[in-house]
Protein backbone atom coordinates (compact mmCIF):
# COMPACT_ATOMS: atom_id res chain seq x y z
CA UNK A 1 0.00 0.00 0.00
CA UNK A 2 2.88 2.43 0.87
CA UNK A 3 4.66 1.67 -2.26
CA UNK A 4 1.49 2.66 -4.26
CA UNK A 5 1.41 6.22 -2.11
CA UNK A 6 4.61 6.77 -2.93
CA UNK A 7 4.34 7.41 -6.72
CA UNK A 8 0.80 9.75 -6.16
CA UNK A 9 2.77 11.57 -3.74
CA UNK A 10 5.72 12.66 -5.99
CA UNK A 11 3.28 13.61 -8.48
CA UNK A 12 1.64 16.17 -6.69
CA UNK A 13 4.47 17.43 -5.14
CA UNK A 14 5.85 17.81 -8.97
CA UNK A 15 2.94 19.51 -9.72
CA UNK A 16 2.90 21.91 -6.51
CA UNK A 17 6.41 22.79 -7.73
CA UNK A 18 5.59 23.59 -11.35
CA UNK A 19 2.76 25.68 -10.39
CA UNK A 20 5.01 27.42 -7.44
CA UNK A 21 7.49 28.38 -10.30
CA UNK A 22 5.10 30.25 -12.54
CA UNK A 23 5.05 33.10 -9.93
CA UNK A 24 8.38 32.93 -9.37
CA UNK A 25 11.22 34.54 -11.22
CA UNK A 26 11.92 38.65 -12.24
CA UNK A 27 9.04 40.33 -11.89
CA UNK A 28 8.16 43.65 -13.75
CA UNK A 29 8.62 46.63 -11.59
CA UNK A 30 11.76 44.71 -9.97
CA UNK A 31 10.40 41.74 -7.19
CA UNK A 32 12.33 38.74 -7.89
CA UNK A 33 11.91 35.50 -5.71
CA UNK A 34 8.63 33.10 -5.07
CA UNK A 35 5.40 34.44 -3.69
CA UNK A 36 6.24 33.19 -0.58
CA UNK A 37 4.15 30.18 0.75
CA UNK A 38 2.64 30.95 4.12
CA UNK A 39 2.12 34.14 3.89
CA UNK A 40 -1.09 36.23 3.94
CA UNK A 41 -1.61 39.71 1.98
CA UNK A 42 0.25 41.37 4.68
CA UNK A 43 4.03 41.29 3.29
CA UNK A 44 4.49 42.55 -0.11
CA UNK A 45 6.18 39.74 -2.24
CA UNK A 46 6.20 41.12 -5.83
CA UNK A 47 5.20 43.44 -8.54
CA UNK A 48 2.92 43.13 -11.44
CA UNK A 49 2.18 45.65 -14.24
CA UNK A 50 -0.77 44.84 -17.16
CA UNK A 51 -4.21 45.40 -18.71
CA UNK A 52 -6.98 44.80 -16.53
CA UNK A 53 -9.06 41.73 -18.38
CA UNK A 54 -11.71 41.27 -15.53
CA UNK A 55 -12.89 42.40 -12.27
CA UNK A 56 -14.88 40.56 -10.24
CA UNK A 57 -16.05 41.34 -6.11
CA UNK A 58 -13.66 38.74 -5.46
CA UNK A 59 -11.26 38.30 -8.36
CA UNK A 60 -8.59 40.41 -10.89
CA UNK A 61 -7.08 39.24 -14.24
CA UNK A 62 -4.60 41.11 -16.15
CA UNK A 63 -2.35 40.53 -18.99
CA UNK A 64 0.79 41.41 -17.71
CA UNK A 65 3.08 43.58 -20.45
CA UNK A 66 4.86 39.86 -21.25
CA UNK A 67 1.82 38.74 -22.26
CA UNK A 68 1.10 36.20 -19.61
CA UNK A 69 -2.42 36.08 -18.28
CA UNK A 70 -2.72 36.07 -14.15
CA UNK A 71 -5.64 36.39 -11.74
CA UNK A 72 -5.26 37.45 -8.30
CA UNK A 73 -7.78 37.38 -5.29
CA UNK A 74 -9.23 40.68 -4.19
CA UNK A 75 -9.44 40.59 -0.06
CA UNK A 76 -11.53 43.16 1.97
CA UNK A 77 -7.68 44.34 3.04
CA UNK A 78 -7.11 45.27 -0.76
CA UNK A 79 -7.12 48.53 -1.81
CA UNK A 80 -7.86 50.76 -5.10
CA UNK A 81 -5.82 53.86 -6.07
CA UNK A 82 -5.54 56.47 -8.09
CA UNK A 83 -3.14 59.19 -8.22
CA UNK A 84 -2.38 59.05 -4.67
CA UNK A 85 -6.09 58.88 -3.56
CA UNK A 86 -8.24 55.92 -2.98
CA UNK A 87 -10.75 54.85 -5.28
CA UNK A 88 -13.79 52.05 -5.50
CA UNK A 89 -13.08 48.48 -7.17
CA UNK A 90 -16.16 49.50 -9.53
CA UNK A 91 -13.62 52.34 -10.51
CA UNK A 92 -11.79 49.77 -12.31
CA UNK A 93 -12.42 48.04 -15.31
CA UNK A 94 -10.89 45.43 -18.27
CA UNK A 95 -9.06 47.61 -20.50
CA UNK A 96 -7.50 49.91 -17.47
CA UNK A 97 -3.97 49.50 -17.05
CA UNK A 98 -2.61 49.01 -13.63
CA UNK A 99 0.00 48.03 -10.88
CA UNK A 100 -0.51 45.40 -8.39
CA UNK A 101 1.48 44.85 -5.21
CA UNK A 102 0.32 41.13 -4.49
CA UNK A 103 1.22 38.72 -1.88
CA UNK A 104 -0.64 34.96 -1.32
CA UNK A 105 -3.79 34.27 0.14
CA UNK A 106 -4.40 31.85 3.06
CA UNK A 107 -4.51 29.44 0.61
CA UNK A 108 -1.32 30.49 -1.59
CA UNK A 109 -3.24 32.28 -4.41
CA UNK A 110 -1.89 35.01 -5.79
CA UNK A 111 -3.87 37.94 -4.02
CA UNK A 112 -3.96 41.84 -4.84
CA UNK A 113 -2.33 43.73 -2.12
CA UNK A 114 -2.84 47.37 -3.69
CA UNK A 115 -4.13 47.87 -7.10
CA UNK A 116 -2.64 51.32 -8.74
CA UNK A 117 -4.84 52.41 -11.61
CA UNK A 118 -2.17 53.17 -14.31
CA UNK A 119 1.23 52.27 -14.98
CA UNK A 120 4.37 53.10 -12.82
CA UNK A 121 6.45 56.29 -14.28
CA UNK A 122 8.96 54.64 -16.36
CA UNK A 123 12.60 54.92 -14.23
CA UNK A 124 15.22 57.78 -14.51
CA UNK A 125 18.08 57.27 -16.20
CA UNK A 126 21.13 58.32 -13.82
CA UNK A 127 23.53 57.74 -16.47
CA UNK A 128 23.78 60.79 -17.77
CA UNK A 129 25.85 63.32 -16.25
CA UNK A 130 24.27 66.45 -15.03
CA UNK A 131 25.27 69.38 -16.77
Amino acid sequence: MRRAFLPGFLLILSLATTANAQYSGRRRGGATGPLSPGSDSSGLAAVFVGKVTSITKSDLGIQADGGNVLSFSILHKTKFMKDGKAIKRADIHAGDDVTIQAGEDATGHPSAITVTFGKPPAPKDDSQPAG
